[in-house]
């Protein structure tokens, strides 16, 4: 009886393990097939919001495509593009990836394959500037010399300390905070410059304020590359000088540097964070004699956790995904009606009354005012008789929910994308400020062509 109750209880235990193994097998091929069967029926997305662009299209089918794998590759491109839920699957790919370095001491360790070498001494414009003649009666400082451009790299840098951050194309991660190397060239501050100079001698009439702003890496960077790259503080003060009498300066470089324990920049993205904005705009209403904005009794604080930026999301910084930041903005309390452009045709294609910041999922820095879209136009309840044109790259976005406190009209332009006559545009709008607001590399950079296109050419 003992060995037939063992081979008895043999069998059922079998028995037993046999069931357990075919439902794991059936809920596994069901967990598959519910997952295949979603991934048809489920509503495939045509935008992606974090990356700002368009998906893949469904490919058209056809006889010569298939036979050549041009529509098998493209629709499993599109498939692949197309996922349901993509940005939570992406950034659960990208955590799981993120991995293959480690955490030590609030550092993010990458060790790449390769330190790659960085420049030494030499220049970082290599083309030599065009000569532009100074407008008569011109005092700006060296404004028309055609000098070989002169790096601010420092000689005799060496390759920085891999333990210390991550490098990868210029960009830096140190203390979960991503940033980019800075250079500049004189020749191309001295462009920018003698464009601000020559707006203030055709229309002196104007008040030109010059908006000199700072990327993160002037105050952030580690000990192992301060001092090496270019110097954002000399190069600031150097535009300074080479601005004419009347030509109002905002030094935002000082002005964030008594705010650098504060969230003055974004961790995750290139771009300066709104309360950063604020100090600088407080600082120029001040000198303007506007009213300065308050942002206890003046706006809205609102701020969203868990937000992942530009360095993440198109610079390819996959370690960031296990950096997410809160990212506050400051909706205004006062009212304002807002009016967008098409930089092409100049006709109106949206309008909006007491909003100023849009988004679809996740707020973003570029948000306001619809980001680099559009040619903005704010009209506020003031009375103060000032009318702002604020020329601008990607950091002076940020700018208009402060400007509307003291001005009665603001208009927001993108330098990169006007097509019109900037003379004419101020005259039509009886424009009474003109704010050249644009970051370092814009202003020491080879971009600063576009202020020469808009004021000089």
């Amino acid at each position: 009886m003992g060995v037939r109750q063992h081979e008895l209880n043999n069998k059922q235990g079998s028995r037993g393990l046999f069931v357990i193994r075919t439902t794991l097998a059936c809920l596994f091929l069901l967990v598959l097939l519910t997952g295949a069967v979603l991934l048809i029926v489920l509503e495939r997305p045509t935008y992606s919001y974090d990356e700002k662009r368009d998906l893949a299209k469904k490919p058209s089918f056809s006889f010569s495509a298939l036979y050549k794998g041009d529509y098998t590759a493209s629709l499993q491109y599109y498939y692949n593009d197309t996922v349901p839920y993509r940005s939570i699957f992406k950034r659960f790919s990208d955590r799981i990836i993120s991995y293959k370095g480690f955490a030590q001491d609030n550092f993010y360790i990458d060790i790449p394959n390769d330190i790659p070498s960085f420049p030494l001494d030499e220049p970082i414009e290599t083309l030599p500037p065009a000569a532009t003649p100074e407008p008569e009666g011109s005092t700006t400082p060296d404004a028309t010399s055609t000098l070989t451009p002169t790096a601010t790299a420092a000689p005799n840098t060496t390759k920085p300390d891999v333990n210390e951050f991550s490098q990868n194309q210029g960009i830096v991660t140190y203390k979960k905070r991503a940033m980019e190397l800075y250079w500049g060239s004189k020749a191309s501050m001295r462009d920018y410059a003698l464009s601000l100079n020559t707006l203030h001698i055709k229309m002196p009439e104007i008040n030109i304020w010059s908006m000199n702003i700072p990327i993160s890496s002037a105050y952030y960077l580690p000990p192992s590359l301060a001092g090496k790259y270019g110097n954002q503080e000399e190069d600031c003060a150097y535009i300074r000088s080479l601005l004419q009498d009347g030509v109002y300066y905002v030094d935002v470089y000082n002005v964030l540097k008594t705010h650098v324990d504060e969230d003055i920049y974004l961790r995750t993205d290139h771009h300066w964070s709104y309360l950063g904005v604020f100090y600088a705009v407080e600082e120029m209403m001040k000198q303007a004699n506007l009213p300065v904005p308050d942002l206890m009794k003046d706006y809205v604080t609102k701020s969203q956790d868990g937000i992942l930026g530009s360095f993440y999301l198109y610079f390819d910084q996959k370690h960031l995904v296990n950096c997410p930041e809160t990212f506050t903005w400051y909706e205004p309390k006062f009212s304002f009606e807002g009016t967008y452009y098409s930089y092409d045709t100049m006709q109106v294609v949206r309008t909006s009354k007491n909003k100023m910041f849009f988004y679809y999922s996740e707020p973003f820095y570029d948000m306001v005012n619809y980001g680099d879209s559009y040619l903005a136009h704010i009209k506020t309840e003031n009375k103060t008789g000032r009318r702002v044109a604020v020329f601008k790259d990607s950091f002076g976005n940020a700018l208009a929910p402060f400007l509307a406190k003291g001005f009665e009209e603001i208009w927001v332009i993108d330098l990169r994308y006007f097509k019109g006559d900037a003379y004419a545009f101020l005259k039509e709008k009886e424009i009474t400020d003109v704010l050249m607001a644009s970051c370092m590399f814009t202003n020491a950079g080879y971009k600063s062509a576009y202020y020469k296109s808009l004021f000089i050419s």
